[in-house]
C-alpha cells in the first residue's frame, strides 16, 4: 500500500489490519490478474494459480510463501471459501468489494473484532493446552520408562535370586550325598573292627 493510497483514506491506516490492505492492493495490481483477480462482478476475487501466489505474490508483498497461513487469514477475517464452474477457488465478503476500499472498515465491525479475539484466545489456549498436554505426556513417558526399569531390576533380582536358590538346593544335596558316603564308610569300618576282634579273639 503506497503513501498516496493511505493519504486518501487516512482513515484505513488506523483502523484496517495490513493484511486486508494488502491483499485489496493485489487485486488492484494489473500483472497479477492472471494469478489472482477480481470476478467479473467485483464481489469477490478468484486465486488461479495457487502455487505461484506463493512465490511471486506472497514472498513480495507478505514476507512468506505459506498459502495455507494466506487462507488462514482470509477464513479469520470471515471470507467464504467456495468453487467455481472452473474448480478455482473463490472468496468472498460481504465488504471487500472491488472498487469500495472505503468499506473495509466495516471489516472490523464489533462482532468480527469480537470473532477475531476469540479465535486468538482459542488459539492461545489451545497452544498452552498443546504444550501442557506435551509436558504431560513427556511426565508419562518418563514414568513409564521408570516403571520399565524397576521391572527389569525386579526380574533380575528374580533371576539371581532363582540361581541362589539353586546353588543352595544342589548344595544341600551334594552335602547330604557326601554325609551319607561318611556315614556309609563309617558303617562300614566299624563293622570291618567287629570282624576283626571276632577273628582275633583267642578261645577259651
Amino acid at each position: 500500500m503506497s503513501n498516496q493510497d493511505l493519504n486518501i483514506f487516512p482513515h484505513l491506516k488506523v483502523n484496517v489490519p495490513s493484511f486486508l490492505l494488502k491483499t485489496y492492493e493485489i487485486l488492484e495490481n494489473d500483472s497479477l490478474t492472471d494469478l489472482i483477480s477480481w470476478n467479473k462482478e467485483g464481489t469477490s476475487f478468484i486465486v488461479f494459480k495457487p502455487s505461484d501466489m506463493s512465490s511471486k505474490v506472497l514472498a513480495n508483498y507478505f514476507k512468506h510463501k505459506n498459502y495455507p497461513s494466506f487462507l488462514r487469514q482470509l477464513n479469520m477475517y470471515n471470507f467464504r471459501k467456495t468453487r467455481n464452474q472452473f474448480g478455482q477457488s473463490e472468496f468472498r465478503h460481504r465488504w471487500f468489494k472491488r472498487g469500495l476500499k472505503q468499506q473495509l472498515n466495516h471489516n472490523l465491525s464489533r462482532s468480527t473484532l469480537q470473532y477475531i479475539r476469540r479465535r486468538n484466545q482459542e488459539e492461545s489456549d489451545l497452544r498452552i493446552e498443546t504444550k501442557e498436554s506435551s509436558q504431560e505426556l513427556d511426565n508419562y513417558k518418563r514414568e513409564q520408562e521408570s516403571l520399565k526399569q524397576i521391572v527389569k531390576d525386579l526380574q533380575e533380582t528374580q533371576i539371581k535370586l532363582q540361581e541362589d536358590l539353586n546353588f543352595q538346593q544342589e548344595q544341600s544335596v551334594t552335602l547330604s550325598n557326601q554325609n551319607q558316603n561318611t556315614l556309609q564308610v563309617n558303617y562300614l569300618d566299624y563293622l570291618g573292627n567287629k570282624l576283626n576282634l571276632i577273628v582275633i579273639q583267642p578261645k577259651v
